[in-house]
């Protein structure tokens, strides 16, 4: 255990600069925006021991297989993210010293990572000959526009005078560390100086793998302006050259924008004018204002995920930290894309993707995001199948196998025990679409493509598994459970209790699918019946005596012994040989648990205990997918302490670097380990028959935590503490207001200009008859002027349009003057517990105006649309206004509340089925749900807990 950071709820920060851990502190301050991400690298550059790091989502290489014996089925390549151009250099010289943190004199030196907004900062005073200068960086990479990154940098003299020299660079010449003989695998495309850009390829291969094109473009801007620079290429680089002179207690700031497109969303020969554009569209707004929009989407995020835990700062900061690392790296917005098991944070595992993403990933985002995330990532490995009917056919089977390793489905590993042996995976890929329907309810994609896969894979077990004449049973020889630190076993139990669960479950989903996917699948009675036999008859090894079930066979030959008795040669990976480590008895991540943690119904607690009581003793937990199972699986035996130690051990598993191997990236696949063991293991959640159950305890040193939960459309909080456990069920999705009246107070000029223009008619308007005019449309109110005054049928259409213009000029003059000062009080506050909540938010105004009023009011950002008033063909009391704001929110009608000052519009809102809440007189608003006299007592969740009740 290594601890280099503070700790803090929301930031990960240190004050010490640490050459022997500059690795270590790369690593944990890496960014993405699941497009693509780097590592905590220096922008002014590094010259001592780093790992310079930035990858892009997609982009891969094949390289070539190099083993010492070749054997058939080998996969022909490697698959590996290569090194992506680098974007964040900003060299700089003061006084003609290049900064370089492994040379100069430093001090006040601060790295820090702001969790809540994925932003990176860092400060530090250099000191020089008569000169002391501060610099401080941030950088973030937007999650609104993903192509865009952006870098600030400002100087600010303390003392003397300093000439700064900056050089702005794009460097396509990187390598990866784990080259060959630093061979690269970008060619250089062309450089322009013009268009600051940079493009490269990556270098032909004879495996039908497409070439990737990358093109970089930047842009330098000081206080929104462009600056002029010295612009220089050569091979794939091109770098920006610029000084500024200042005195002391003189500042300077200088931004850097960058835009990255590739050839996976933009044809190579479009690239330069995708970019540019996209590069206009970034400076149409300052640094500020991006990263505004920045943090407001990741504050969406965080309103359905974040976890909150009083008392214990270390484990909140931990759990904040995981998901806001797994969110970097992926947020289901590409179904082309899985979860890498480094993510953007380092070389290790090539980038690809492994089973680590149905096992630990899916349960997680099935609670924290939309089921569209869930079944992208079961598309994903269905667009694939072609790839496992080919691994299948490498090792002479039929059926489908799941690659270990790939980015295209097919096989890109190269060592065998864990490609070709470790083939669980076959089944534990699968069984997220077992997750998915139960948790969801959710069964179009068995019926139909979850049906390929499920048949494809059951093919492929049961011609792998044998029939033992000896056993009379079927058995399964050569093959690698989870726990790696032993290879080319037989009869591994959680191997083939998986393979027996994908048959059965195939069996059992097969007649429900749909009549296109029976006829596709075309599953033989000789099949099924096979497939049946193999559930009744396959040999799960177990010692009735201890009442275990066996890793596998001869397991207890073992020289049996606990973890405790060797602390002093942990990590045994880093101590061992790999033989020794093969003999041993020690088990580098759960197995038999693995399996009795994904079937919990199956086993009785008294199976559990004993299997739990032998096996964790003898686990390393040397993977890092390791300790949250068994927190889970602690949890659920009552065995309070052993479940938090093992939470704290997953949660901050990076953050104090616990297996020593930090330093090569973060373990991104692991990462939903620390919500599992809080959501499933301190609140035992589980899901079965339709229905969620909680069995909540909470550590001893917490005061409590609370989560949210998305369960079938539905917004669940939970939230436990020493005393009691409350679950809320949170209805609420949308927001929908009307402007005037509501938002603000510009009813008045409306109703001013209208009585003025009735009086030049020779009208004279009552207050009841003014009043009638709230919340309705333009023509509407001019004709219900008319009609009070008799003059209904007096004008023509023509005129009539005339004297609406002159109407919203007399109001258009008004809203010129208005300010934010002009919204009223409370407004504010339920905006911003609205945005919070991650609530989608809509203007119902018939006025042309409103886009304008919003601007001037200074919030027309916050809302997600505004209703056109062009499409309306009714005016209030009619519900078409609201159903439009509605379906503008993509939302049902029992989802939104719906704000309104008016008879007229509360009526509208009731006739579109929606929660009404009336401000104003409560006679006159009486069909409202929920009335306030004033805007001033508008508390979100006080009317939430009324729609609650409805």
């Amino acid at each position: 255990m290594k601890r280099i950071f503070e700790v803090d709820p929301w930031k990960v920060t240190t004050h010490e600069f640490s050459k022997e851990d500059k690795r270590l502190q790369e690593s944990i301050t890496a960014i993405g925006n699941d497009y693509m991400g780097m590592r905590g690298n220096f922008e002014e550059g590094y010259s001592g021991d780093t790992l310079q790091g930035t990858y892009l989502a997609g982009v891969w290489f094949p390289d070539k297989t190099v083993v010492g014996w070749w054997k058939n089925g080998y996969p022909k390549y490697f698959g590996k993210t290569p090194n992506a151009p680098s974007f964040i250099g900003i060299g700089i010289t003061v006084n003609g010293e290049k900064i370089d943190l492994a040379k100069v004199k430093f001090s006040d030196f601060e790295l820090s990572l702001d969790m809540h907004q994925g932003l990176l900062s860092r400060s530090f005073i250099y000191e020089g000959k008569d000169v002391k200068v501060k610099f401080e960086f941030e950088r973030f990479l937007h999650i609104v526009q993903k192509e865009a990154a952006l870098i600030k940098v400002k100087a600010t003299v303390l003392e003397g005078k300093a000439k700064i020299e900056f050089d702005s660079t794009l460097d396509g010449t990187v390598v990866n560390e784990d080259s060959n003989y630093d061979e690269r695998f970008w060619v250089p495309l062309g450089e322009n100086k013009d268009t600051k850009t940079i493009q490269v390829k990556t270098k032909p291969n004879p495996y039908e793998v497409p070439q990737f094109t990358v093109l970089l473009q930047e842009s330098l801007r000081h206080s929104g302006e462009l600056i002029q620079t010295e612009v220089s290429t050569k091979e794939a680089k091109l770098s920006e050259k610029f000084s500024v002179e200042l005195s002391e207690g003189q500042s300077y700031e200088l931004e850097k924008d960058v835009i990255v497109v590739t050839s996976r969303d933009v044809e190579e020969k479009d690239q330069a004018s995708v970019a540019e554009d996209l590069m206009n569209k970034l400076q149409s707004k300052s640094f500020e204002e991006n990263l505004a929009d920045h943090t407001a989407e990741w504050q969406k995020r965080w309103d359905m995920s974040d976890v909150e835990i009083a008392g214990d700062s270390a484990a909140q900061q931990g759990i904040r930290f995981n998901i806001v690392q797994l969110f970097m790296t992926y947020y289901g917005e590409d179904e082309r894309l899985n979860v890498g098991p480094k993510g953007f944070t380092g070389e290790k595992y090539g980038g690809a993707t492994y089973w680590d993403t149905e096992a630990y990933i899916v349960p997680m985002y099935l609670g924290i995001a939309n089921p569209s995330v869930t079944k992208a990532l079961l598309q994903y490995r269905h667009n694939q199948l072609p790839g496992a009917y080919h691994n299948a056919k490498e090792q002479g089977l039929p059926g489908a196998l799941f690659p270990m390793v790939t980015f295209n489905g097919i096989e890109c590993h190269n060592e065998w025990e864990i490609t070709f042996e470790e083939i669980h995976r076959n089944a534990d890929i699968p069984h997220a679409i077992a997750m998915y329907t139960e948790y969801t309810g959710d069964d179009s994609y068995v019926k139909n493509e979850g049906m390929d896969v499920l048949v494809g894979t059951a093919r492929f077990w049961a011609a792998r598994v044998h029939w033992s004449k000896w056993r009379n049973k079927y058995v399964m020889h050569g093959v690698t459970g989870p726990n790696e630190y032993e290879n080319n076993v037989n009869n591994n139990w959680f191997t083939n209790t998986m393979a027996r669960w994908l048959l059965k479950y195939t069996l059992e989903r097969l007649p429900l699918a749909t009549k296109e996917a029976q006829e596709r699948v075309h599953v033989t009675e000789e099949e099924k019946e096979k497939w049946q036999d193999i559930v009744d008859k396959i040999y799960l090894p177990e010692d009735k005596e201890l009442g275990i079930f066996l890793q596998q066979d001869d397991f207890l030959d073992k020289e049996i012994r606990p973890v405790s008795e060797i602390e002093d040669q942990r990590p045994i990976n880093q101590h061992w040989s790999w033989d020794k480590i093969l003999r041993s008895p020690f088990i580098k991540q759960a197995d038999v648990l693995q399996g009795i943690y994904f079937f919990p119904e199956n086993y009785t607690k008294d199976q559990k205990e004993k299997n739990f009581d032998f096996y964790e003793p003898l686990t390393v937990h040397e993977s890092s997918l390791s300790p949250s199972i068994h927190s889970v699986l602690a949890a659920e035996l009552g065995k309070k302490d052993k479940a938090v130690e093992l939470y704290e051990r997953t949660a901050r598993l990076d953050l104090d670097n616990y297996n020593n191997d930090t330093v090569d990236g973060l373990h991104i696949t692991s990462m939903s380990g620390s919500w599992l063991a809080i959501v499933q293991g301190f609140a035992g959640m589980r899901y079965d028959y339709d229905q969620l159950k909680f069995k909540p305890f909470i550590p001893d040193n917490w005061e409590h935590y609370s989560f949210k939960i998305n369960y079938r459309g539905r917004l669940i909080k939970v939230y436990v503490d020493h005393q009691e456990t409350k679950i809320s069920l949170l209805k609420v999705k949308g927001l929908i207001f009307d402007l005037d009246g509501v938002l603000t107070n510009s009813a008045v000029y409306h109703l001013t200009a209208w009585n003025n223009l009735a009086k030049e008619l020779g009208i004279n308007l009552t207050d009841d008859q003014l009043d009638s005019l709230r919340g309705i449309s333009r023509m509407d109110s001019l004709n219900l002027i008319l009609k009070y005054g008799d003059q209904e049928d007096k004008y023509s259409e023509a005129e009539k349009e005339k004297f609406a213009a002159e109407k919203n000029t007399k109001f258009v003059e008004q809203v010129e003057k208005m300010t934010p000062a002009d919204i009223l009080p409370g407004i504010p506050e339920l905006l911003s517990d609205a945005k919070k909540q991650n609530l989608k938010m809509v203007i119902a105004s018939a006025s042309k105006n409103a886009p304008k009023i919003l601007t001037k009011l200074g919030i027309m950002d916050e809302f997600d649309g505004i209703v056109d008033p062009a499409t309306l063909h009714h005016g209030k009391p009619d519900p078409e206004i609201y159903e439009k704001a509605q379906e503008l929110a993509g939302l049902n009608a029992d989802e939104v509340i719906s704000f309104e000052d008016a008879q007229a519009g509360v009526q509208s809102i009731k006739s579109a089925g929606q929660f009404a809440v009336g401000i104003g007189d409560k006679e006159v608003l009486k069909e409202a749900d929920y009335i306030v006299p004033t805007t001033k007592e508008l508390k979100l969740s006080e009317i939430e807990s009324v729609f609650n009740k409805k």
